[in-house]
């Protein structure tokens, strides 16, 4: 077998290895890293909420909402968004996953709960994004990450490639004027 052959079977080996291990963590990572994002856009949100809260008060926030039932603040109901006025001591602030019927249909957020208190007055405020939403985030993820995947696999063989043959180079030079010398005095050592 020659040696630009073998070169060429470890690549292809290294490669299979690296694309094995990257598809089996990828999914994983990909997943993490969106909730994450998630997490912090909602957290983003519930420091925008209070900024408005204490600048303009919350009367105008609720009075939106004096009907009891949430609204959806975002297009396609993407986004949940709902303060109210409680009677507490205690406080919370936690992120988990909650359902909520809004107009015939049943929708499942990643939800912000966070209780807080301005003028020893408690509220409750809970700010949402679709799960939908999130899954959609996750998909685009994936298929860019995979896009770049094969670009690398592309471009790692087509280096790999170049790489082989350059270093084959000198040892083919040898052996085409070995195979042209038919005796050791006769051999050019230039």
């Amino acid at each position: 077998m020659r040696l630009r052959s073998k070169l060429a079977i470890y690549l292809l080996l290294t490669i299979g290895v690296f694309v094995v291990i990257f598809l089996l963590i990828a999914p994983w990572l990909l997943e993490r890293v969106n909730v994450f994002q998630a997490d912090l856009q909602l957290i983003a949100q519930r420091e925008h909420t209070i900024e408005i809260i204490l600048r303009h008060g919350s009367d105008a926030l609720i009075q939106e909402y004096q009907s009891g039932r949430p609204l959806p603040v975002g297009l396609f109901k993407q986004e949940f968004f709902q303060l109210e006025r409680i009677q507490t001591d205690s406080l919370w602030n936690f992120i988990e996953i909650e359902s909520h019927y809004i107009d015939g249909e049943w929708i499942d957020y990643r939800m912000l709960n966070y209780a807080f208190q301005i003028d020893e007055q408690a509220y409750s405020l809970k700010i949402g994004t679709s799960l939908e939403q999130i899954f959609q985030t996750e998909s685009n993820l994936r298929a860019i990450t995979l896009i770049l995947l094969v670009l690398f696999i592309v471009g790692l063989y087509l280096i790999n490639t170049a790489l082989s043959r350059i270093i084959a180079m000198p040892l083919e030079k040898i052996t085409n004027k070995l195979k042209d010398c038919n005796s050791p005095q006769l051999y050019d050592h230039t």
